[in-house]
């Protein structure tokens, strides 16, 4: 009985379809025993003791198969991950490349135009402006920037221009004044010398 249980759990633990059946054949001769005559009880137990050595090689091999299999799972799963980690690695450095390319040479010339118009240089236009992100918004800002400092300066040229061209025309007018009255004075001059004349002339 405890033979027969023994083989019960061991053919439920395997999974290889052979040795199940050499379990069950096993059994089933076990069974058997007690209808044989006590001369056909010899030559079955040396069969069952062969059927025994040879269950007992077929567990020893599979569990060995099994733990073959266990160790080409284990290869396989190890291998897809190494290779997984391997492409997420791949992806994750060439994104960081593409943002560096992308990011890096516009924030640098954005931070060179910034320093520019730090510096009052207003000449050259911002770059960047047409882009539709975050730096194409800061640059859009440095360009009403710059354009607020060139009209500063442009009304700044037109004011010092008004000055000029007032300061100018006192001057005209300063000159033009004081010919006038150079004029009067010769004149007057004129007219008194006159007077004098025909005062002499009428005493005489």
């Amino acid at each position: 009985t405890d033979i027969v249980a023994n083989l019960d759990v061991a053919a439920g633990s395997t999974r290889v379809a052979k040795t199940s059946a050499l379990l069950a054949r096993i059994r089933r001769e076990l069974a058997a025993l007690k209808g044989l005559s006590a001369n056909d009880v010899a030559p079955a137990l040396n069969r069952l003791a062969g059927e025994f050595a040879r269950a007992a090689h077929r567990f020893s091999n599979d569990g060995l198969a099994e733990r073959d299999a266990a160790d080409a799972a284990s290869t396989a799963a190890r291998s897809l991950l190494l290779l997984t980690l391997g492409g997420t690695l791949g992806v994750a450095a060439l994104t960081g490349w593409a943002l560096t390319r992308s990011v890096v040479p516009p924030l640098r010339a954005a931070s060179a135009d910034m320093a520019r118009l730090c510096q009052g240089d207003a000449e050259a236009a911002v770059q960047g402006t047409a882009r539709r992100d975050e730096i194409g918004a800061l640059c859009r800002s440095m360009g009403v920037f710059r354009q607020t400092l060139l009209d500063k300066r442009r009304m700044e040229a037109e004011s010092a221009s008004l000055v000029e061209a007032r300061r100018v025309r006192q001057q005209a007018l300063a000159r033009l004044a004081q010919e006038f009255n150079n004029d009067v004075a010769v004149q007057l001059d004129s007219v008194g010398g006159a007077v004098g004349d025909l005062q002499e002339i009428g005493r005489a």
